[in-house]
C-alpha cells in the first residue's frame, strides 16, 4: 500500500512542475526568473528521487542504499533553497500582478511553502527545548 503522506507530496510536486513548465511554455515573459528553472528542475530530480528510492528498496542492496542516502543528503539540503524559491517565487509573481501566473497552482505553491516553513521552524524549536533538556 502507497503511503499517503508520500502520495500527497508525490501529486504536490507534479502540480508545482507542471505550473512552472506551462508558465514557460506560454511565454509568460513576467514569470521568467532563475527560480522558475530552479524549480522545475529541482522537481524532476524529487521525482527521480522517489523512483530510484522505491527500486533501491526492493533490493535491499546495502551499498545501493549508502550511495543513495549520500545523494538523499544532498538533494535534501537543496530541497530547503526549494521551499525558498517556491515562497518567493509565487510571491514575486503576485505581486508584479502576473496575470498569466494567477492561478490556484500559485496559490497552492505559496500556502504549501508557507506551511513547510512553519513546520521546520517548530521542529526546530522542539528540537532546541530537547537539547535543553538533555543538558540541564
Amino acid at each position: 500500500m502507497v503511503n499517503p503522506i508520500i502520495l500527497i507530496n508525490v501529486l504536490l510536486v507534479l502540480i508545482f512542475f507542471n505550473y512552472v513548465y506551462q508558465l514557460e511554455h506560454q511565454n509568460c515573459g513576467c514569470s521568467a526568473d532563475w527560480r522558475r528553472d530552479f524549480i522545475k528542475y529541482y522537481t524532476a530530480v524529487i521525482i527521480y528521487k522517489i523512483i530510484l528510492y522505491n527500486i533501491i528498496v526492493n533490493y535491499k542492496n546495502p551499498i545501493l542504499i549508502t550511495v543513495f542516502n549520500i545523494f538523499n543528503l544532498f538533494t535534501n539540503l537543496f530541497g530547503l533553497v526549494y521551499l525558498w524559491s517556491l515562497f518567493t517565487y509565487a510571491k514575486m509573481l503576485k505581486k508584479n500582478q502576473c496575470q498569466c501566473s494567477n492561478t490556484v497552482s500559485r496559490k497552492i505553491m505559496a500556502n504549501y511553502s508557507l506551511f513547510m516553513f512553519v513546520l521546520i521552524g517548530i521542529i526546530l524549536i522542539n528540537y532546541f527545548f530537547y537539547l535543553i533538556k538533555i543538558c540541564v
